[in-house]
């Protein structure tokens, strides 16, 4: 896992990819998330998150 999120998604803009992926798991909290969410969204592009084998998915649910 790469450890600066916002850079590497900011790499990846300027090529207009479909989707952006990253793990909920290089997040350091549920802010985080919300902003990288809102940056990769702004840029029109579909954020999803991938999470390890063994994370329940409900430990990704995000209270706004």
């Amino acid at each position: 896992m790469i450890e600066d999120i916002k850079e590497n998604i900011n790499r990846y803009i300027p090529l207009s990819p479909s989707i952006i992926t990253f793990h909920y798991e290089a997040c350091k909290d549920d802010e985080q998330i919300i902003k990288l969410i809102n940056l990769i969204k702004e840029n029109n592009i579909k954020p999803v998150i991938s999470i390890k084998p063994n994370t329940p998915v409900n430990e990704i649910i995000i209270k706004q």
